[in-house]
């Protein structure tokens, strides 16, 4: 992800109360999976988010999941 799109991606992210998420690495370029804290999948309106985030990143597919054991991520 480059510099702006992360900036962008945070942006959106705090606006959503959410403070630390994590992106999914390994996927089809075409994609971003937002990793979120389960706490946080659980407190924030996960369609209004990535809808948010498909408004910043217009050319990827958007996927917001919890995040766990099974995804390979780095920070945003």
């Amino acid at each position: 992800m480059e510099k702006y799109a992360r900036e962008d991606v945070k942006s959106v992210l705090f606006g959503h109360n959410v403070e630390d998420a994590r992106r999914c690495i390994g996927v089809d370029s075409t994609e971003e999976v937002i990793l979120l804290s389960p706490e946080d999948s659980k407190n924030v309106d996960v369609e209004s988010l990535t809808l948010d985030l498909m408004a910043v990143l217009p050319h990827k597919k958007v996927w917001v999941v919890p995040d766990g054991p099974m995804w390979r991520s780095e920070p945003i």
